[in-house]
């Protein structure tokens, strides 16, 4: 998963978790755990899925047992359950990333108790939701594992839903631009030399699909990126490209910074269809 901010039972905008369900009368050991999947959506707007947070399902307020999770700019898993949906980058002073980081292998482990009726509960729904600001996380690979009271874990399901690319979260248009194969792995932009006043980068180079249009753009903050040539206050960044620099098959750019200088900047590839 990447860069979730929310988990429950009945799921909410941006991560993995449980569904809504009821206690149970009773229930055996042996307990055969029977799961259809769900539809799998995806949107290309922001915020599509924030009114699906929940704040009132059976992970709501839980505190994980866990393990693997990067909590780098304030990431933390108790934001899976805490029912809102993240907003933007430092959106929240004193809370960068309002979600979680995963690596691969990372588990959570939420104890739902026994419930009212003292057998624990009937798990009727699961919802998932993945999101990540302007960059295009979107993609969601996790598996489920339930256990009854006094029983052992059984695979409840696996998730695999790659819409934007496999593996390194890069959209299938992105992919079209660079000339690579969205089952593969592809490194995306490579930083290069950097300057004063410029920041010099490459990319892999394809033949762009008749429909679809390509650009760079720039951001100070991963959370407003802007068309080369747009300007913030009193700053510019232009971007020039040099097709087969250094080599066949690979574009160098150089994005150079006109005006006031930046403490940070932030380059991304954006690919629209007309």
């Amino acid at each position: 998963m990447a860069g979730p901010d929310e988990n429950h039972p009945t799921r909410s905008a941006e991560s993995a978790g449980f569904g809504t369900g009821s206690s149970y009368a009773g229930i055996a050991d042996d307990t055969t755990w029977n799961f259809t999947a769900a539809d799998e959506t995806f949107s290309a707007t922001q915020f599509a899925y924030s009114g699906n947070v929940s704040a009132a399902d059976l992970l709501h307020g839980l505190t994980p047992v866990t393990t693997g999770w990067n909590t780098t700019n304030q990431g933390s898993p108790l934001e899976l359950t805490d029912g809102i949906h993240g907003g933007a980058f430092q959106a929240v002073p004193g809370d960068q990333v309002q979600g979680a980081w995963t690596t691969v292998g990372a588990t959570a482990t939420y104890n739902l108790g026994t419930g009212p009726g003292g057998a624990g509960y009937n798990i009727t729904s699961v919802q998932s939701i993945a999101d990540w600001a302007n960059v295009g996380f979107g993609n969601q690979a996790w598996t489920i594992e339930v256990k009854p009271v006094g029983g052992s874990y059984s695979t409840l399901a696996t998730v695999n839903y790659q819409p934007l690319g496999v593996g390194d979260g890069i959209q299938n248009g992105v992919e079209n631009f660079f000339g690579s194969d969205p089952g593969e792995f592809n490194r995306g932009l490579v930083a290069g030399a950097k300057t004063v006043n410029t920041f010099t980068f490459t990319n892999s180079q394809g033949t762009l699909a008749a429909d679809l249009s390509a650009s760079y753009r720039w951001s100070t903050d991963l959370a407003t990126f802007r068309a080369g040539g747009a300007s913030n206050g009193s700053t510019t960044v232009q971007f020039t490209t040099q097709p087969d620099t250094p080599a066949l098959g690979i574009t160098t750019v150089t994005a150079t910074v006109i005006g006031a200088a930046l403490e940070k900047l932030f380059v991304t590839a954006s690919v629209t269809q007309n």
